[in-house]
């Protein structure tokens, strides 16, 4: 007997620790700290009590190595944006670098914050267990998690095949070998080389090196996506327990309908909502702002795409994959300001002789308050989503009215990975 009571408390104490925010993203995190960019321990526990932010830690030290790493080749960007005439590809490269960076700096700040956030989430999720009823959280985000940047990986696996193919193609190899590799990284780490050198010699310890950091700076690009969707699904799905709670309330009857209780219970879920975007606000600046603008430049591109068919099975895959991943994210973004106004709905729904003051408080909060995800200066909702559509397909349009001649006679349409004369 004492033992079952001893293994009941356990369970008990277990179950009070268990967080759904930890669990659904610690997978994810896990991989940012393999990268180099998370410097957060206790993530590969469950027990959401061991995960802190460790300065002197291995870690530590892999971060900020990566800090260093990723600040010579931002510098280095910029350095053959402002020594270099200005083409798109240029500037394509220094944005690369330049915001991959800065999500580097909100990471940093996210690590130190970590800790506290699972804590609020932890305390905001034992305040509304009554609602909730979603039981595969964690498979969905660990999934999505998963997909998406092995996705992320034969992306980037594809864009060196088509540039040593190209390179290849060029010197009329058949085969890799050292010629081949030479070329390539004079080519694809020029700004690097010219920085260091003024001759065209190059070494291999360098070239791999920035091959490295590019692969970090790709990988940081996909997980800030990967994070915000993860971020909207675990929000969205309390506001979809919530909804179905009230929906089962008015299904019985109006009157018996606590909505006192709901409303506290709808607030403390627009609290972590608030919360959370805090940490998150300036992650879909980033993102939408380097979404948009590689689509559009991806969009240029394909009005100089070669018949190659390494080149276009490259740039279909790669547009694609860009496509899908910024749409998902939108959608699952927006979801977030969708499932909170459902409510709206069942309130319109309450008869006259119901019609309370808890239902008239409801009513305000939910026509004044904006909730959902934003990006420092724009909420993301559905009409957001469309704006930005609408706003590619006019930049595509004008594309397609410029005339083939100037298209021939600007020389700063390159593809991202390489210059027009190894094409």
């Amino acid at each position: 007997m004492v033992l079952e009571a001893h293994t009941q408390i356990q369970y008990c104490t277990a179950k009070a620790n268990y967080c759904e925010f930890h669990a659904g993203l610690r997978h994810l995190m896990r991989l940012a700290r393999w990268a180099g960019f998370f410097p957060v321990q206790g993530l590969s526990q469950t027990n959401p009590d061991d995960v802190r932010f460790e300065f002197r830690s291995l870690y530590a030290l892999y971060h900020a190595i990566t800090v260093i790493g990723q600040t010579v080749m931002t510098f280095l960007a910029f350095y053959s944006f402002v020594d270099s005439n200005v083409s798109l590809s240029v500037v394509s490269n220094f944005l690369f670098y330049f915001t991959n960076y800065v999500t580097l700096v909100l990471l940093w700040r996210l690590s130190k914050n970590w800790s506290a956030l699972i804590s609020k989430t932890l305390e905001f999720e034992q305040s509304v267990t009554e609602i909730r009823t979603t039981r595969n959280l964690v498979s969905r985000t660990n999934t999505l998690t998963y997909v998406v940047l092995i996705f992320a990986m034969i992306e980037h696996a594809l864009s060196k095949v088509f540039n040593i193919r190209s390179v290849m193609c060029c010197l009329g190899e058949t085969s890799l070998n050292h010629t081949v590799i030479n070329n390539y990284f004079k080519f694809k780490w020029k700004f690097v080389f010219d920085y260091f050198s003024t001759s065209t010699t190059y070494s291999y310890f360098v070239g791999f090196i920035a091959e490295f950091l590019c692969m970090q700076a790709t990988f940081l690009w996909s997980f800030t996506d990967v994070l915000i969707m993860c971020f909207s699904i675990y929000l969205s799905s309390f506001f979809e327990d919530f909804n179905s709670t009230v929906s089962s309330f008015m299904k019985k009857a109006s009157k018996t309908v606590p909505w006192s209780t709901l409303r506290v219970q709808y607030s403390q879920i627009v609290l972590i909502v608030k919360q959370m975007d805090e940490q998150l606000d300036y992650f879909v600046l980033i993102s939408y702002f380097t979404n948009l603008f590689f689509i559009c430049f991806q969009l240029y591109n394909s009005l100089k795409a070669t018949a190659s068919v390494t080149y276009l099975t490259y740039y279909v895959f790669s547009f694609l994959f860009l496509v899908t991943r910024a749409l998902l994210l939108s959608i699952m973004a927006a979801n977030v300001h969708s499932c909170a106004q459902v409510p709206q709905l069942a309130l319109y729904e309450v008869p006259t002789a119901d019609y309370s003051l808890d239902v008239q408080r409801f009513q305000l909060q939910l026509r004044y308050t904006t909730v959902g995800l934003s990006g420092v200066c724009f909420n993301v909702t559905r009409g957001m989503i469309l704006r930005v559509i609408g706003t590619i397909v006019t930049y595509e349009l004008v594309l397609i009215q410029l005339t083939k001649k100037n298209l021939d006679n600007d020389t700063s349409i390159r593809d991202y990975y390489l210059p027009k004369h190894l094409i």
